[in-house]
This record gives C-alpha cells, structure tokens and sequence, in this order.
C-alpha cells in the first residue's frame, strides 16, 4: 500500500520512490535522484526564506457544484506554497 498521500511534506512524499525501488531493486538510482531532487528543492526554497510580503494562495477543487474541496494548511501542498514565497489561506 502506498500512503504517500499522508506526507505532510513535498520531499516527505518523494521518499516514496525508495519504498518503490525496493520492490525493484533500484535503490541506488532512486538515492542519487532523491539526493539531487533533494538539494534542489532545498536551494529553491532557500531563496523565499527571507520574503517579507507573501502573497496569500487558495487553493481546492470543487467535486460538484455545491461543494468545494479546500485541504488543510498542515500538508504537502502548503508547504509548496510556502517554499515558493506565497501563504496558503
């Protein structure tokens, strides 16, 4: 089973891909990828770090037009939106 739709986190959910080169005995290439993946994403978030003026993000779906799917702000999808500068609503 995968669960990686539980991680909080962006690079939290990318460590999946180990679980799945386990099963494919691709464990060295998924730790070089996850390593530059990793270092990337890290280099890019760094450069928001110090942003004082966020601007402020929504975002959801709507599964049908009476309702509107809006995650909370503790997932991975905030955290994007946070590494990248905005404020999730």
């Amino acid at each position: 089973p995968m669960a990686d739709h539980m991680e909080p986190t962006p690079l939290g959910r990318s460590d999946w891909l180990l679980f799945l080169a386990l099963l494919t005995n691709q464990e060295g290439d998924a730790m070089r990828y996850l390593g530059e993946v990793s270092n990337t994403y890290e280099a890019l978030a760094a450069r928001t770090r110090d942003v004082t003026v966020r601007p402020l993000v929504i975002t959801g779906r709507t599964e049908s037009r009476d309702t509107w799917d809006l995650p909370g702000d503790r997932n991975h999808l905030a955290q994007l939106i946070h590494d990248a500068g905005g404020r999730y609503f």
